[in-house]
């Protein structure tokens, strides 16, 4: 699901208090079962755009050529750092060990989360953090 204001917002404007750690365990973790018949799922992936997130330092971090474009077809190439936009990163990828993307099983992937609202915010900075006021604010709503 969509949400069409918050579609065109920035990554760092829609913030999901989700905490995911990588842990060493000698057995198997297991997510708590959500029936998610019982929630409205929304999607906070962002579209890739030239001017997207990346990790700070990244150059030159996503480019889009367009090999073919006809009226019945359209082929592109698109290149972009493994730190773009709205990505999840393997347990693998910090460890050399542990769960590639695929192998990573979807219940561990979904969690209840908490949706703060900091678009006022993002809009004075692109940079803007969540701090414990904006928390507490939202507590109070």
């Amino acid at each position: 699901m969509r949400i069409p204001h918050l579609a065109s917002t920035p990554l760092s404007a829609v913030i999901g208090v989700v905490i995911f750690a990588q842990l060493v365990v000698t057995h198997p973790a297991h997510a708590q079962a959500l029936d998610l018949s019982r929630y409205t799922m929304i999607d906070l992936t962002h579209e890739l755009a030239a001017d997207a997130t990346a990790w700070p330092g990244s150059r030159d971090p996503f480019k889009l050529d367009t090999i073919r474009a006809t009226e019945n077809a359209a082929m592109f190439r698109i290149t972009l750092n493994e730190h773009f936009a709205t990505h999840l990163d393997a347990p693998r990828h910090a460890s050399g060990t542990g769960w590639t993307n695929e192998r990573i099983p979807l219940d561990r992937l979904i969690a209840p989360l908490v949706v703060i609202d900091v678009r006022e915010q993002t809009a004075r900075d692109r940079d803007y953090a969540l701090v414990p006021a904006d928390i507490a604010a939202h507590e109070r709503q």
